[in-house]
């Protein structure tokens, strides 16, 4: 097997474990006083709208409400988004994405009320967060060991 299939079969693996991290997620985490991040539906929403956000936002979003409070270093975001081997502009995606979830939750970079920039090194999740419990129930997990591999 060459380099570039090798590769390609383990950003596929990768890919899987993902997917399957995603539907294994289930509850409800309170963010503030007025939105509620739902994993199992990996849904956000505030008085009970959904507001529509993006799978990269989104992802890190539930990276910072996961790590709540402490500080998620620019490297543990690509690793955790995109993989180790991604040599893509990730420093321009993070900032989008961070500027993306400060639109929806509303949050001023200035006066930051869910999300502090750490210069240079990262972002920390400020809000409280509570678990209320509630939720979707998880999706079918995937058997990685099984799933077919997608040739590109």
């Amino acid at each position: 097997m060459g380099l570039a299939a090798n590769r390609r079969r383990c950003n596929h693996v990768s890919g899987i474990a993902r997917e399957l991290q995603l539907r294994t997620r289930t509850g409800t985490k309170k963010l503030g006083k007025e939105y509620e991040l739902d994993l199992g539906a990996y849904e956000l929403r505030r008085a009970g709208r959904v507001l529509r956000l993006e799978r990269i936002p989104m992802e890190l979003l539930i990276l910072l409400v996961e790590r709540s409070g402490q500080l998620v270093s620019r490297d543990e975001i690509i690793e955790r988004i995109w993989g180790r081997d991604v040599f893509l502009g990730t420093d321009n995606s993070i900032n989008a994405a961070i500027r993306k979830i400060r639109q929806v939750l509303r949050d001023d970079p200035e006066r930051p009320r869910f999300i502090q920039t750490v210069t240079a090194k990262g972002y920390r999740l400020i809000a409280p967060v509570s678990d209320t419990g509630a939720g979707a129930p998880a999706g079918k997990p995937v058997d990685v060991r099984s799933a077919p591999i997608r040739k590109i």
